[in-house]
């Protein structure tokens, strides 16, 4: 037990360094190398020509114009030619531009600024016999002090070897930074500075628009021009949508769907009938919605409406007739004149008188009757015709959506007291029903061009 404890955290602690190496090695295809003991990082691509910048101390003379260049893992030599520099308080970045007819796979994902990173630091080493090979360095930094408001400076443990110009990785993985101070002669120090990386994006953004920096930061889906560029063409639709939406509209088109109900009452017969039931589809095409105190609807709709009478209703049928349901499909065409008692930014509020006039067909009749088990439907051929029906309503407009409450009284007959011949007897299916039908239900359209409410933005 004594001998397994130790080997237990020898494991762990070599899993944990191995994973944080591992980790790190994603980012060895974006390290160059640079003629005179400095490394260089990838962080744009346009055709076969990288971009890599590079950093050093603001005191010794400028980096040469051109340089010599490796990649990981080639030993082809490719020039390096500078783009231009800039210049922080005590440092300097460098961007060079090197063709190369070769496939790097770098990584673009992720970076982050050093405010945001968290501690502690690592970086990479080089292989003093290969100029082509680097290596994650497993020693760490931490912050030591902030040297100005984009130079940081680290410190680390003596004796530790770090390269100028190799980028700075944060424990979850992200650049933050990349070294631009060397190691003073063979002898190394514990202190070293890095220029942040968010610094860093800033710069070269603002003097290409991402052709030169293209690294994504933690947490984008994109690098920043792209995602700006998202952010820029959403915000345009946005605001052509609210445009759009916001426009005075000569004509509302909304499609709708209602449904009403009658209250029960007393049939001929002396028994409790439920009333009837209403549902239709449709559309509302309103005059002037967006403006004016006045305006006018017609809202076509087909109608499906059933009623289902109470028991021996038709109790003077000498072969025990019973009817069970009546039911009839209606195209109307109500007109309305609304009137808008208030009207705000994103609701109306509205109230209407009207007229339907409108077409039943035939009514479908299901009964029953002695000495026949189950039900059958007939068909009451001259119940068609057309049909008038005072209507009212009040309702609420908002975004898109409008909800009525409507009342309307059917002034026509729905049924016709005549006789039809069913099992060699003449019934009168409507016995003991009435004649008028009144409705009260409610009403819920979509309005599909523009939105209801106040408007600021003419058409």
């Amino acid at each position: 037990m004594k001998q397994f404890l130790p080997c237990l955290i020898f494991i762990l602690v070599s899993t944990c360094s191995l994973a944080q190496s591992v980790n790190h090695e994603v980012y060895l295809p974006n390290i160059v190398y640079l003629e005179g003991e400095i490394y260089g990082l990838i962080v744009g691509q346009e055709g076969n020509t990288y971009y890599v910048m590079t950093a050093d101390q603001s005191k010794p003379e400028e980096l040469p114009n051109n340089l010599n260049t490796y990649f990981y893992k080639n030993n082809t030599t490719y020039l390096a030619m500078q783009v231009r520099t800039f210049n922080f308080k005590g440092s300097r970045l460098y961007l060079y531009a090197v063709k190369a007819n070769i496939a790097v796979d770098w990584r673009k994902a992720y970076y982050q600024s050093y405010s945001k990173a968290s501690a502690p630091f690592y970086s990479y080493i080089g292989d003093s016999k290969q100029k082509s090979t680097w290596y994650p360095n497993s020693r760490e930094f931490t912050k030591n002090q902030l040297l100005s408001k984009a130079e940081i400076q680290l410190a680390t443990v003596r004796g530790n070897v770090y390269a100028q110009g190799m980028p700075v990785i944060d424990n979850f993985n992200s650049i933050v930074g990349i070294i631009s101070s060397s190691m003073a002669g063979e002898e190394s120090t514990p202190l070293t500075t890095m220029i942040d990386i968010g610094q860093i994006a800033d710069e070269l953004i603002s003097a290409s628009d991402c052709k030169y920096f293209q690294l994504v930061e933690f947490g984008q889906p994109a690098n920043r021009c792209d995602t700006e560029r998202q952010l820029a063409q959403k915000d345009k639709q946005l605001k052509a949508r609210i445009q759009r939406d916001n426009r005075m509209r000569a004509i509302a088109i909304a499609p709708v769907v209602s449904v009403g109900l009658s209250a029960t009452y007393e049939d001929n017969a002396g028994n409790s009938t439920s009333g009837a039931k209403g549902y239709a589809l449709g559309v509302n095409l309103i005059t002037n919605p967006d403006a004016g105190r006045v305006r006018f609807a017609i809202k076509p709709r087909a109608l499906f409406t059933e009623i289902k009478p109470g028991k021996n209703v038709t109790s003077s049928s000498p072969i025990g007739f019973q009817a069970k349901k009546f039911s009839w499909y209606n195209v109307d065409v109500p007109i309305f004149a609304e009137f808008v008692f208030s009207r705000k930014v994103h609701s109306t509020g509205y109230f209407g008188l009207g007229y339907t006039l409108g077409y039943q067909k035939d009514i479908d009749y299901e009964f029953s009757y002695s000495g026949y088990r189950g039900n059958l439907v007939n068909k009451a051929s001259g119940t068609a015709g057309f049909v008038q029906k005072p209507t009212a309503e009040i309702g609420i407009e908002g975004g898109r959506l409008r909800l009525d409450l409507f009342f309307w009284y059917q002034l026509s007959d729905w049924n016709k007291s005549q006789m039809y011949r069913i099992s060699k007897t003449d019934v009168n299916p409507f016995e003991g029903m009435q004649r008028h039908i009144w409705t009260i239900g409610l009403e819920l359209s979509f309005r599909i061009n523009g939105k209801w409410g106040m408007k600021s933005i003419p058409e």
